[in-house]
């Protein structure tokens, strides 16, 4: 399968998902984070709203241990819970569904390890700097997700704007103002935003993100994969940053890298990303493994049947000798 062919389909991928919602209904999304002992947690964290992807969609930070996302669309999301004295949570992606006016959601936490026995190891996701953000620029922030639920771009970048002016180190709206200049073409926002992020926050899995994005958008796929890797260290699971690392391998002719990359994506929830298996089957034919090609091509059409890539995918088990059913 051609290579440029599949970087054009995984871009599409990756842009779509700077801003995922759903379409139709509108509905609020309650959040109430609980203790292991069923306890609602009494410290300030962030929550963040994310598209079935792992996209940020809106943030919010609780009171008394609830958050809530106002004017969200129907569609697929997965919860983020960060917090300083609690294990970073994602939960599994759940449905906004169109006859819902309220989507109510239990996160329970993992406290960490009190005084005197170890810490868990690894990056805080939330920066400090970002549990005390004041009222007006998170008011500046919530309206401006908002508007990015609505593709007001332009109204969303004054909201950011505004709130970064209130607040010099709020990383997360400097991400989002990244993602918006990017949407814009507006390729030297784009870096300045997401480098001011990462600056304020260096463990930013979602800026890190971003800054690949915007590489593979410029075809540098050696800049690229490094931003994806930083990103995948700190969320090893996220399916869009596997992929997008997949495809800069085998654009820079890391084929066994390449196939690895995209076999991590099959072990983890991945609705949207089938692709990564033509990534897989492509890698695999340039190793001459036409065996292993044929069932990568095979289960991304069982995965995905209807999409705009299954001709190309059934002329390639055609050309090798295979059928389309395992």
């Amino acid at each position: 399968m051609h290579r440029v062919a599949i970087f054009f389909l995984v871009l599409t991928f990756c842009i779509a998902a700077v801003a995922q919602g759903g379409n139709g209904a509108i509905s609020t999304v309650q959040v109430r984070i609980l203790t292991d002992s069923e306890r609602p947690i009494t410290e300030r964290a962030r929550v963040q709203l994310l598209s079935s992807t792992g996209a940020e969609v809106a943030e919010n930070f609780t009171i008394d241990g609830m958050a809530q996302f106002e004017g969200i669309r129907n569609g697929s999301y997965r919860l983020r819970v960060t917090g300083i004295n609690f294990e970073d949570t994602t939960t599994p992606a759940f449905d906004v569904l169109p006859q819902e006016t309220t989507s109510m959601h239990y996160v329970h936490v993992k406290m960490k390890s009190v005084a005197g026995t170890p810490a868990p190891s690894g990056p805080a996701t939330v920066s400090s700097a970002d549990l005390i953000i004041p009222p007006k620029a998170q008011k500046e922030f919530k309206e401006g997700s908002q508007a990015m639920q609505h593709s007001d771009w332009k109204g969303a970048a004054e909201h950011f704007d505004r709130a970064t002016t209130i607040y010099p180190q709020y990383a997360s709206a400097y991400n989002n103002r990244g993602v918006i200049a990017m949407k814009s073409n507006d390729v030297a926002t784009a870096k300045a935003s997401f480098q001011k992020a990462i600056d304020l926050h260096e463990n930013s899995g979602s800026a890190y993100l971003n800054m690949g994005r915007l590489y593979l958008l410029e075809r540098n796929f050696e800049e690229a994969a490094r931003y994806m890797n930083k990103s995948l260290e700190l969320s090893p699971n996220n399916p869009e940053a596997l992929t997008i690392l997949a495809d800069c391998d085998i654009a820079t002719g890391h084929y066994a890298d390449a196939v690895e990359a995209a076999r991590r994506v099959h072990l983890v929830p991945h609705e949207r990303f089938a692709v990564a298996h033509v990534i897989a089957a492509a890698a695999l034919e340039k190793q001459n493994d036409p065996k292993g090609a044929v069932a990568e091509y095979q289960q991304f059409l069982k995965e995905d049947p209807n999409s705009p890539r299954a001709a190309g995918a059934r002329r390639a088990l055609e050309r090798l000798g295979a059928s389309a059913n395992q």
